[in-house]
């Protein structure tokens, strides 16, 4: 099914929409049964500390499988569950650097390499300033980006580079949110890394939450001026300005997965087929 919004210029001040429903599940851990048998406590102790040290390595390994999930507290930034390793670690950029030590670019960097869903936060001294990037940004784990506000903080392409690119190549969705920032100067085209020519701003297979975030003057030569999305993609209370694609969607192209548009607004976004949302 093709669902067009927007002539080839749009101006949709406000949109709410919604193309399919989500279904949530929840998993409880098993519940930890511990033995209070003094003795019984005693005599293990004591046979433990005669076997050789690679039994003891094993019989570890086995006790934290049986254990269920346990959380335990490891630092203010970081919690562990030793059932699957799972760490929750927070990140803070601390300048507007392309890379290197404190850069956004880092700290994406490190939490993909951070095994569970991590938070990137920015130092409030970044306030009315723009990242410039010259290259896009891979996102290839489940992360949180919390801008200063869109009024406050820029992320831009240079009209050179998609921002951002997100995918870890996987069954299982990802889930990746950002608020709080200004997407902008964006272009996806061939010659970028992944040789993608869609999303100018974002090119995303995962699920994708957007929320108080600006777009524009963004540019993708074929599909979604600002956003090309294969995965579930939530967009909450957000402005599309000035995004332009040559083919399909001017502002969003949003292929197989879900779409959800709350309480945001379209204005002069241009594209041959659907200015504002081109649903595919």
């Amino acid at each position: 099914m093709h669902i067009v919004f927007g002539s080839a210029t749009d101006s949709i001040r406000r949109c709410n929409l919604q193309l399919s429903a989500r279904f949530h599940s929840s998993l409880f851990p098993t519940d930890l049964i511990m033995n209070n048998s003094l003795w019984l406590s005693t005599l293990k102790q004591s046979l433990y500390r005669h076997l050789p040290k690679r039994s003891r390595s094993l019989r570890n390994r086995r006790s934290l499988q049986n254990a269920g999930s346990v959380p335990a507290l490891v630092s203010h930034t970081k919690v562990e569950t030793l059932e699957d390793r799972t760490l929750l670690t927070a990140f803070t950029v601390l300048n507007t650097n392309d890379s290197g030590a404190g850069s956004l670019r880092a700290a994406i960097e490190t939490a993909n390499s951070s095994a569970g869903a991590d938070t990137i936060t920015f130092d409030d001294s970044l306030a009315g300033q723009t990242i410039f990037l010259s290259e896009e940004l891979a996102i290839s784990d489940d992360v949180t980006i919390v801008g200063l506000g869109a009024d406050l903080l820029t992320i831009s392409g240079n009209e050179a580079n998609r921002l951002f690119y997100i995918n870890d190549y996987q069954e299982n969705k990802l889930s990746v949110a950002m608020s709080g920032l200004t997407l902008a100067d964006g272009y996806g085209d061939f010659n970028g890394p992944h040789h993608l020519s869609d999303g100018g701003a974002i090119f995303s297979y995962e699920s994708l939450s957007l929320q108080d975030c600006v777009f524009t003057n963004n540019e993708a030569v074929v599909e979604g001026g600002a956003i090309r999305s294969s995965g579930d993609l939530t967009v909450i209370d957000c402005t599309f300005t000035g995004n332009t694609t040559g083919y399909y969607g001017g502002a969003i192209y949003n292929l197989i997965g879900a779409l959800t548009v709350s309480n945001s607004s379209f204005d002069t976004n241009t594209s041959r087929h659907g200015g504002a949302i081109y649903n595919y």
